[in-house]
């Protein structure tokens, strides 16, 4: 299958042997064609063996708007690239992407002014157990491009069929970090079980 490593990509090379000087670590790449690439290296023993791993920022914005559209059209374009969500909380819009964030404290039921609701499952309407869709592809003249479906073989199992959601990421330019975006949409949407917490004002902090 080819590389689809570009132009300047990152990579993170590991248990090369036989080289001089060594081209283990850290080395940008030069494409060559679908299947070869180069490194800035001279190396007058070939060597053999060792991985190669793409090294790059988890999430970019990469698209372009026009004034005519509205703000919060623009924004929810937006949010895509990062599996983000906006929050406006005390004055302030908040910007949580997606990425793990340590806790910050516990809640119990002396924050609870209602009871929890628990939702078991999502309906079965709304399950999937792929993910496909677009991006913009600098490698096709910026035209709105397929990229690889993410796909779970266990939950398509499990439904027992295929059952694949469409997607657009309009500010995306990378397969790669689409697929990463894919994954995390499916996971989220198997995860389970959803607990509605209705608070008081002490949990407004979080």
């Amino acid at each position: 299958a080819p590389h689809k490593l570009r132009t300047g990509d990152s990579v993170v090379i590991a248990s090369h042997t036989g080289s001089t000087p060594s081209i283990n670590g850290t080395q940008t790449v030069t494409v060559i064609d679908d299947d070869t690439v180069s490194i800035p290296v001279n190396i007058t023993v070939g060597g053999t063996g060792g991985t190669i791993q793409l090294q790059q920022n988890r999430y970019t914005c990469n698209g372009t708007i026009t004034l005519g559209e509205r703000p919060i059209d623009i924004i929810q374009k937006m949010l895509t690239c990062c599996d983000g969500t906006l929050v406006y909380s005390e004055g302030k819009y908040r910007l949580f992407v997606g990425a793990y964030t340590a806790a910050v404290g516990d809640l119990n039921e002396s924050h609870l002014r209602g009871g929890l609701r628990i939702v078991a499952k999502p309906p079965r309407k709304q399950l999937f157990n792929g993910v496909r869709g677009t991006i913009l592809d600098p490698h096709r003249f910026w035209q709105e491009t397929d990229f690889p479906a993410y796909t779970n073989a266990t939950y398509a199992a499990e439904d027992g069929e295929e059952i694949i959601r469409d997607i657009t990421l309009p500010f995306t330019d990378d397969s790669f970090a689409a697929q990463r975006i894919a994954k995390q949409i499916l996971e989220r949407s198997r995860q389970g079980i959803t607990v509605v917490f209705p608070a008081k004002l002490n949990t407004f902090k979080y």
